[in-house]
């Protein structure tokens, strides 16, 4: 331990021993001072495109550490330039293209250094700029124009780097994929519709080009041809269609008769357009395409407060119906045969098909053959003060298809349950002679019957199976609901006379007030399938389904036998018969020659609808007559008395039919009572009928008896 201590003490007393004598600290060490700065910035060159920024670093550097700051000590000629760090960004002008600089210079600490920055910007070709609009609209998708040859339009074309730019129009309607091509008038502002030929909506793409690059823009509107009209004072006009085509074989005559103001025909004319491009079709959208190929509608719009029709009702001329008949409902017989004349007076005997009348007289929808009329008294939909509903445009909508369903499609009532309606006192609403003529035509309308057993009905096609019967009531007699397409009864079963709930042809039970007071659509607004069966059959007569015509060759060697039938060949097929056999060679033909035969000899084509999903479902046996709706379809060359059908309920006793065939016997006497005849071999087994032509649901034949030639 001493030890220790010793060598700790010798080493302490050195220690102070070198720190003693009084000498001066050492001068602090100063460092050198840095060297001068010196900033190096050099030329450089980068390039954009046109309408296109570039941003680079600048080519800079320093002998030391150093942050500099940048300015443009000479600003760019066709641009602008900022700095942030070391980078900078040049933005030329708007449209420029071409050489630009400019001068840079960085500085610190009193040092600077200038370069030059050259900038190349690459020319673009600019996209034209292209506007387009209506001069007026009505806030509506397709804005109704009266328009014959020249549209105006707002439009305007630019283009900064050309004034030579090529603008085209093309036109399209609604459900088509046609292009028509129409003219711009850049200087006239508007659209020349020469080459729109057909009224309805349209949709116009416009499409603008500076050779390499183009622009685009739209219009919707609905175009309406106005029709030249020297005999009165009427305005006509082609809401759809073109009633001058014949092509187009629906005519349709629509009378704004005796409207109360501007404000209330706008109304109607809004409401056809909803009509004929959504609202008949539903629920069928190849019904849609029906109407857009084949229908033509004219409006005869008489001036505000006038009629031409001098409308009454059973109010004004008591029974004008008939004995018994609603004092509300129009005095059809009437108003039908003069509706009918003032048309013809302006477009000639036997123009339209079909005719509707609107009036501002307030009474019950009816329909009379191919005439309805329907009332219009307000451009509102809803309820009045008292609490009833308007006669607004949805009602008239409702009332209208129903009644286009009676004349257009033959359909019948389905909410006369027997006939047997009871007025407010229980007692019968319509007298037993009404009854009785009403059971007699029965059978004439494609959706309802009076035979009880389901597969012996006229739509057993319709059918999904045995067991689940379209519209069969399986739980009591009145309900309304069905196993299979259709609610209520399928037939006649105590009361029940196949009512069809889910149907626009339907009176009695559904609640259309969602309709009426709020735009709510449902399925009671829509066809059921037999009606949208009905519609596609009597569009295909009207198109030709029956122009079938025969001709012998030189020395009664050749027959040729050939049609009018005009048909889109993407939708339908016309399939050639010959006894029956398919010729298969002769698809889509409008005509076939046979060489002379013996005995007799049937030539027949028929219509296949050949989409995915088609309409027609309904089979037509060629040797059968009247097998399609019982004839409905057929040639309609008048009604018939016929024996009864089996399994009818009781009380009928009467049935009227529809003859389809037209035979011509020796002599020349013409036959056409379908009580002599069903089938060819019928007509055959009398030996002496020398031909006879038969108008089916879905074709035409012409049978020969070539002994006579």
């Amino acid at each position: 331990m001493k030890k220790i201590i010793a060598v700790f003490s010798t080493v302490i007393l050195a220690a102070c021993g070198g720190g003693g004598g009084g000498a001066e600290a050492p001068a602090p060490i100063v460092p050198p001072a840095p060297a001068p700065l010196t900033i190096t910035l050099n030329d450089s060159s980068h390039s954009t495109d046109e309408d296109n920024s570039v941003t680079a670093n600048f080519d800079v550097s320093t002998n030391r550490s150093a942050t500099l700051s940048y300015s443009a000590s000479d600003e760019p000629d066709y641009g602008s330039v900022s700095f942030s760090g070391n980078s900078f960004t040049y933005t030329p002008n708007d449209n420029f293209f071409g050489s630009d600089e400019f001068e840079v210079t960085a500085s610190a600490e009193g040092a600077s250094d200038s370069a030059k920055i050259s900038l190349a910007i690459n020319s673009v070709n600019d996209v034209p700029v292209l506007e387009v609009s209506l001069v007026e609209t009505d806030g509506s998708d397709y804005p109704l124009k009266f328009v014959t040859d020249a549209l105006p339009i707002n439009i305007s074309a630019s283009d900064v780097e050309t004034s030579a730019l090529d603008i085209s129009a093309s036109a399209t309607f609604a459900s088509s994929t046609e292009q028509i091509n129409l003219s711009v008038d850049l200087q006239g502002q508007s659209l020349d519709l020469t080459n729109l030929v057909n009224s309805g909506p349209v949709n116009v793409n416009f499409l603008v080009s500076d050779g390499e690059a183009s622009a685009s823009a739209s219009i919707n509107f609905w175009r309406s041809k106005p029709i030249t009209n020297d005999v009165t004072s009427d305005e006509l006009y082609n809401l759809y269609g073109n009633s001058e085509n014949a092509d187009r074989g629906f005519r349709y005559a629509i009378f704004l008769d005796n409207m109360p103001s501007e404000e209330v025909v706008t109304s109607a004319q809004n409401a056809f357009k909803f009509f004929f491009s959504d609202f008949l079709a539903s629920p069928s959208a190849n019904l849609q395409r029906i109407i857009d190929d084949y229908f033509n509608v004219v409006i005869i719009e008489s001036p505000l407060n006038s009629s031409a029709l001098n409308v009454t009702t059973g109010e004004d001329v008591p029974d004008c119906r008939g004995e018994g008949s609603d004092p509300r409902g129009y005095c059809i017989y009437e108003i039908k045969p003069a509706a009918i004349a003032y048309a013809e007076t302006i477009f000639g005997e036997n123009y339209f098909d079909n005719y509707s009348v609107v009036t501002s007289k307030e009474g019950r929808g009816v329909n009379l053959g191919n005439l309805n009329i329907q009332p219009l008294l307000s451009a509102q939909n809803g309820v009045d003060d008292e609490g009833y509903y308007l006669y607004g445009p949805n009602r008239l909508l409702q009332t209208l298809k129903h009644e286009f369903g009676h004349g257009y499609q033959f359909l019948g009532d389905h909410y006369i349950s027997d006939f047997i309606r009871e007025d407010d006192d229980g007692n019968p609403y319509y007298p037993e002679s009404k009854w009785t003529n009403k059971r007699m035509y029965t059978e004439t309308s494609p959706d309802i019957t009076y035979v009880q057993e389901p597969l012996e009905s006229k739509w057993v096609h319709k059918f999904k199976s045995t067991s689940t019967i379209a519209g069969r009531d399986d739980e009591s007699d009145q309900a309304n609901e069905a196993v299979g397409w259709w609610s209520g009864c399928y037939s006649h079963d105590e009361i029940c006379h196949r009512s069809s709930y889910n149907s626009i042809m339907n009176g009695t039970y559904t609640n259309y007030s969602d309709w009426y007071l709020n735009d709510i659509r449902h399925d009671g607004l829509n066809w059921d399938p037999v009606a949208v069966e009905g519609f596609e059959l009597r569009s295909l007569a009207e198109q030709g389904l029956h122009s079938i015509n025969a001709s012998l060759g030189s020395n009664n060697e050749t027959l040729t036998v050939s049609t009018q039938l005009n048909v889109n060949d993407s939708v339908y097929e016309i399939r050639w018969y010959i006894n029956g056999v398919l010729q298969e060679s002769n698809t889509n033909e409008k005509s076939i020659t046979v060489s002379k035969s013996t005995g007799y000899q049937s030539i027949a084509y028929r219509v296949f609808d050949i989409r995915e999903e088609p309409i027609i479902t309904v089979t037509d046996d060629i040797e059968q007559f009247g097998d399609v709706y019982l004839g409905e379809y057929g040639g309609k060359t008048g009604f018939w008395y016929c024996p009864l059908l089996p399994n009818v309920w009781e009380g009928i006793t009467e049935r009227l039919c529809n003859s389809t065939f037209y035979a011509v016997y020796e002599g020349d006497s013409i036959y056409t009572a379908p009580s002599i005849a069903s089938s060819n071999a019928d007509l055959e087994s009398y030996s002496n009928f020398k031909y006879w032509y038969e108008y089916s649901g879905l074709g035409s034949q012409f049978v020969i008896n070539w002994t006579y030639y």
